[in-house]
């Protein structure tokens, strides 16, 4: 990563926001379509952070300690 970023939870919100609908497909199965949500843009994240040229995949970490990984091309999708 060309540059790192951490923002306290009131700069994250200050970022600019988007809504869009999106639908939710869990690995255990279930599916749930037309979800509406507002937030900060991953496309807006890559050009903050500029990922290095070989990065393939990002790591989300939540605080129940759950991980997952998703192809850098996605996630900006």
């Amino acid at each position: 990563m060309e540059k790192a970023v951490r923002w306290n939870w009131e700069e994250f919100l200050a970022q600019p926001q988007v809504t869009m609908t999106s639908d939710i497909h869990c690995v255990t199965g279930w599916s749930r379509y037309d979800n509406a949500g507002t937030g900060v843009h991953a496309a807006h994240l890559l050009d903050l952070c500029k990922p290095e040229k070989e990065a393939m995949h990002c790591l989300f970490y939540s605080s129940d300690g759950y991980t997952t990984n998703i192809r850098l091309d996605r996630f900006a999708d």
